[in-house]
């Protein structure tokens, strides 16, 4: 997050309220050291955003989560790393995306990892990777499985599910690595709108632990025979919390001229909105880079004046009352 702020309402801090590290919906264009993420390693087929046809307009898309902006994808082959730092956690992190292993083609018969998240961030040193979504190719013809290692040092080995899954078709995938026990966990296709619930798989391998982590990872590694492969993947959030990665509140983002007039004033906003919602509510807004630009705490019909913000597309996140909702507004 590009910037921590920290006040109090009614004497309780909201330093935990705001717990979104990184959303990303790749809504630029080009490669990914060009909107925000930066190469620790290697240069072949540098790792890019796609402004072609996806599942919905240039997105993946699946069904309870609505997409924004493009996607991206890496390359069997390419041999470009890149990373995207978040404020440094100590306890556990979260993150999710949506992902479409396009063939079997490039993928291991034994695994290989295109993400993950790294204890350190920047242009060089990231190396100490931790919570790794591994692929390799599945028993059935055009199947891949997909599995979760946790360390390194030592002995460590991936843990997988033990189901083929099809290619060319949209996941979503949510990733736990907690610091203290040293173990990371992945849910496939979880359910929205529920507390976390028992993981698909989880894995303790490798004896080396973390005391934090600051960064997560997109990989390119191996030949176009035998490594990462060809995946697009999309809607990357990052968090240190389960809700803001994995339920309705943390995901959905409301986009229908009937939902938003119940929650925002206006959705195309000149100046100022209002929030139409009972009591007090805790509002972000966020470009569609992920970055936190704006944070207000405000009571029913109080404006927000966002004449400070440049014109563009925003996420206004509104927590109220326990709920969460999210809503695209546009400044202009």
């Amino acid at each position: 997050m590009k910037k921590i702020i920290i006040f109090s309402l009614m004497g309780l801090s909201l330093s935990n309220v705001y717990a979104q590290e990184i959303y990303e919906p790749f809504s630029g264009s080009g490669s990914l050291t060009t909107n925000g993420w930066t190469n620790h390693s290697g240069s072949s087929s540098p790792i890019q955003i796609m402004e072609t046809t996806g599942d919905s307009g240039n997105s993946l898309s699946y069904s309870g989560l609505v997409s924004n902006g493009n996607r991206g994808t890496i390359t069997a082959g390419g041999a470009e790393d890149v990373n995207r730092a978040f404020t440094a956690n100590s306890s556990a992190i979260y993150y999710s995306l949506l992902i479409k292993v396009k063939n079997t083609n490039g993928l291991s018969t034994s695994g290989e990892f295109p993400f993950c998240l790294a204890q350190s961030s920047g242009s060089s040193g990231v190396t100490a990777f931790r919570a790794k979504i591994y692929f390799k190719t599945g028993t059935a013809s055009n199947t891949y499985n997909i599995g979760i290692e946790n360390s390194t040092g030592g002995s460590y080995t991936p843990t997988f599910i033990a189901t083929d899954l099809p290619v060319n078709t949209t996941i979503f995938v949510v990733v736990k690595h907690d610091i203290v026990s040293n173990t990371s966990y992945l849910w496939l296709n979880p359910t929205f709108g529920i507390s976390e619930p028992s993981a698909n798989v989880s894995n303790s391998s490798g004896t080396t632990a973390t005391s934090s982590l600051q960064s997560i990872c997109i990989r390119q590694n191996g030949n176009s025979s035998s490594g990462t492969g060809n995946i697009e993947f999309d809607e990357i959030r990052v968090a240190n919390n389960w809700t803001d990665v994995a339920t309705n509140s943390g995901l959905a983002v409301i986009d229908t001229k009937a939902e938003n007039t119940k929650v925002v004033s206006n959705t195309l906003i000149k100046e100022d909105v209002s929030i139409l919602l009972d009591g007090r509510s805790l509002v972000e807004f966020y470009d569609l880079g992920g970055s936190l630009v704006k944070t207000a705490a405000v009571s029913k019909n109080e404006k927000i004046n966002l004449s400070n913000l440049k014109i563009g597309i925003y996420i206004m996140k509104i927590r109220n009352n326990n709920t969460t909702k999210s809503v695209k507004v546009i400044k202009h």
